[in-house]
This record gives C-alpha cells, sequence and structure tokens, in this order.
C-alpha cells in the first residue's frame, strides 16, 4: 500500500532519454524499522561467514581494478530526500523540478552528448555541485531491474580479473546471488542519507562487506529523533534493512561488496528471518509505530 502513495514514475526531457521511464519516491518520515522480527537496526555477519582471504582480495581489487573500465557505473542514490537531512538538495529533487533548475535548455547542450542513464545523473550532480558518493561502482554480475536485483544473475565477463574475489564469493552463505556491485567511495567523501527503496514487505536478502583495512562508518538514521544509530565498529561484514534511511561517514577510497540474494536456509534460520522475510508490516516494530503515530508523515512537495 505505501508503494502507491510514494512511487514517482517520471521522464526526464533528455533526447537520449524520451521513451524511458524513471523512478523516484516521496519522502516519509519513519525511523529505523530494522530487520526480522526483532527489528534490529543492523546484524554483524562475521561469525557466520571465513572473511580470512579480505586482505588479499582488497589488493586484487587495487591491483586489477583498472582492467575492468569498461564495465564501471557510476552510481547516485535516488529518492527525495529533505534538504536539511543531508545538508544540500538532493538530486531527484533537481530532476523533477526542470523549468526551476535550467534542465531542460541544458539537456539539448553538452548533456545530449551522454547517453548512459547513470552518467547523465552523475553530470547533473556535478552541474549542481551535489556530493558525489562514489568514485567507482564496478557490477561484477549482469545487471537486473532493481526491484528485481535478488533474481539469480550470472558473472559478468570482468570476473576474470579477480578469482581471489570470485573464490570469496562462492564460498558465502547464498543460496543464488542477483546483483554483486563494488562500491569504491570517493576520497574523504560521505555516503548520503537514502533509502534505497521504500517500506515493503519483503524477503530480499543482502551482504556488504568492508573491504578496506579499516572498517566502513555506516549507520542507519531516525528521521524522527534526527540520530544516527551506527553498525559495531569491530563488524566487518553486516545487514540491514535497506528502506531504511542510512548512510555514511568520510573515509578515504572505501572499498564495499554488496551482495543481493537469498542466503541459505541454514543462515535465515539463525539470523531470526521468519522464514526468510527480511521485513513485514506485521512484525511488532512497525505494528507499535502505527499505534503511537497513526499514519505516516508523508511530503508531496517534490521542491525540497
Amino acid at each position: 500500500m505505501l508503494a502507491e502513495k510514494v512511487k514517482i514514475e517520471y521522464k526526464l526531457n533528455h533526447p537520449k532519454l524520451l521513451d524511458r521511464i524513471l523512478n523516484s519516491m516521496k519522502y516519509y518520515d519513519l525511523p529505523p524499522m530494522g530487520v526480522g522480527p526483532e527489528g534490529k537496526p543492523f546484524i554483524n555477519m562475521d561469525n557466520y561467514l571465513d572473511l580470512s582471504s579480505v586482505d588479499e582480495v582488497r589488493q586484487e581489487l587495487e591491483n586489477n581494478m583498472y582492467l575492468a573500465t569498461d564495465n564501471l557505473l557510476y552510481m547516485t542514490p535516488f529518492g527525495l530526500i529533505p534538504e536539511n537531512i543531508n545538508n544540500e538538495r538532493c538530486l531527484d529533487s533537481f530532476l523533477l523540478n526542470p523549468d526551476m533548475h535550467d534542465i531542460i535548455t541544458d539537456a539539448y547542450s553538452y548533456a545530449s552528448n551522454i547517453s548512459n542513464y547513470h552518467a547523465i545523473k552523475r553530470y547533473y550532480a556535478n552541474k549542481f555541485n551535489l556530493t558525489s558518493s562514489w568514485k567507482r561502482v564496478l557490477p561484477l554480475r549482469k545487471l537486473v531491474p532493481f526491484y528485481n536485483k535478488g533474481v539469480p544473475s550470472d558473472w559478468n565477463s570482468s570476473i576474470q580479473h579477480f578469482p581471489k574475489l570470485k573464490k570469496l564469493v562462492d564460498s558465502l552463505p547464498f543460496k543464488h546471488i542477483g546483483f554483486g556491485l563494488i562500491f569504491r567511495s570517493n576520497e574523504d567523501s560521505r555516503l548520503l542519507i537514502h533509502r534505497d527503496s521504500y517500506a515493503r514487505n519483503n524477503n530480499l536478502q543482502h551482504l556488504s562487506i568492508s573491504l578496506s583495512k579499516i572498517n566502513r562508518k555506516v549507520f542507519v538514521y531516525d528521521s524522527l529523533s534526527h540520530t544516527k544509530i551506527y553498525l559495531d565498529p569491530t563488524a566487518r561484514s553486516y545487514t540491514f534493512n535497506e528502506t531504511d534511511l542510512h548512510g555514511a561517514d568520510p573515509q578515504f577510497d572505501h572499498l564495499v561488496l554488496r551482495l543481493d540474494g537469498q542466503f541459505e536456509d541454514w543462515l535465515c534460520k539463525k539470523l531470526g528471518y521468519e522464514p526468510g522475510v527480511v521485513f513485514d508490516w506485521a512484525y511488532d516494530k512497525p505494528q507499535e509505530f502505527i499505534k503511537q503515530h497513526g499514519k505516516i508523515n508523508m511530503y508531496d512537495s517534490t521542491d525540497i
């Protein structure tokens, strides 16, 4: 039901994208709902995985990432987020209000030569001097539609340059994997607070592994109390509810492996997923929120 209220479909007046429907979502206030029946903001996954090869994998990526240049994507967070949360206007606010920001005129000048959707968004992020969280995003597996990113997918050809990385991924307790991405952060750049999707019942499981020597300063954000809830600083691997607002503090040139798919049954049981469900509106935490606050506060304006 929330999807019908928050989802935004639009077209960008760009000569290379006139027939493509793009997605955004309205902003709504909701504290972190967490994962599983207990609503945990994060789950430290270190005890369930063999991460002994992570340092070698990082070195392999640093040595060979340039060989996969043709497969690199530039990505930006999507969805509407109020300016006061990140101390800057979000990219989707610019894209959804083109008349206010000279996007229509600009689309037929320099930007008209760009055909890749992610590159166009990155161009506008640079044009409006917005924070660029990621320097590189390397897709390890063939991309499927975003809202089906847990569907099984094959390796990209670039994996041939990363045999140690492939061995690590193959050893992880997944039945199958859809999205597989390496995120390389920009130097000393924060990950803007955002949602990957709107809050919905789902059984999409995902795993993030910090490949750098210093673990990631990632947090989920409570928009009601305006507080950050940080991941255990000793955790190298973790999972969380991707529909919760989340971000990360600035860190130098950080590498993160993100995998989406379906965990093995034994792991779901260990994590307390019921059975395999990451989030359900029927869980106690969201039900308590509804009892206390009533309906979710939603922003109808796109100019935020």
